[in-house]
């Protein structure tokens, strides 16, 4: 299962990419993608109970830009 889970304000723009990517993804893969506020987000992860089959990914907008 990928689960997304967005922080942060958004546009609509951004809702309608993440339609279309739950549209491709849907069939390979269980996929959900959550938008909350920032201060939620941050307050979910500090008691997020992470297992070791967890990947977790972490994006901010002051991190290092990588390549694909």
């Amino acid at each position: 299962m990928i689960r997304v889970i967005a922080g942060g304000k958004h546009n609509s723009w951004v809702e309608s990419a993440v339609a279309e990517y739950q549209k491709r993804l849907q069939k390979p893969y269980a996929f959900t993608f959550e938008f909350m506020e920032e201060e939620k987000l941050l307050k979910k992860l500090q008691n997020w109970p992470f297992s070791g089959r967890d990947f977790v990914i972490l994006c901010d907008e002051r991190g290092q830009m990588l390549s694909s």
